[in-house]
């Protein structure tokens, strides 16, 4: 089963910013559509665009926010208007006592505001056969992307983290 949000996204505005406020801090007029675009971005990520999710967490300061956040929001829906038929597929996978649990965590080396990190995890269902040979059984589950609360000064300390 394939599940997008085409109709959605394709309802979704961007915007232009002007470089030369890339670093000013959003003023309080600008707020609203900053949350708006956000917050349309953070239920895609939730529900059926992951891809997006990193410029959602990276990007959400609240009153911290810049103007090259919104740039970068603005991004990512441009990104979303080029795939909006694109999505999560949903497979098959036999429940079973053998059915395996399937995880994957990254994080990266500290690359956002005050040292923190990138981090994503991802959830899988498998079929017990994908361990022995190359297989579509998986059933994407759950993922997860945010900074870490922990301020990690290598990305070795940063993955470890997050696989906990």
């Amino acid at each position: 089963m394939h599940l997008n949000q085409e109709k959605f996204i394709t309802e979704m505005k961007s915007g232009k910013v002007n470089k030369k406020r890339f670093k000013e801090t959003l003023d309080p007029a600008d707020l609203g559509g900053f949350r708006s675009v956000s917050g349309c971005l953070q239920w895609l990520a939730g529900q059926t665009r992951p891809d997006v999710a990193s410029v959602v967490s990276l990007s959400s300061k609240g009153a911290k926010s810049t103007y090259e956040d919104l740039h970068n929001m603005y991004e990512a829906v441009g990104h979303l208007h080029a795939t909006k038929s694109q999505g999560i597929v949903l497979r098959p996978v036999p429940l079973s006592y053998a059915t395996m649990v399937v995880t994957y965590a990254d994080s990266s080396s500290p690359n956002a505001e005050g040292f923190a990190s990138q981090h994503g995890a991802v959830v899988w269902l498998a079929d017990p056969k994908a361990t022995d040979v190359v297989s579509q059984g998986l059933l994407l589950l759950d993922w997860k992307s945010s900074r870490s609360s922990r301020v990690c000064r290598s990305t070795l300390a940063a993955e470890a983290s997050v696989a906990t």
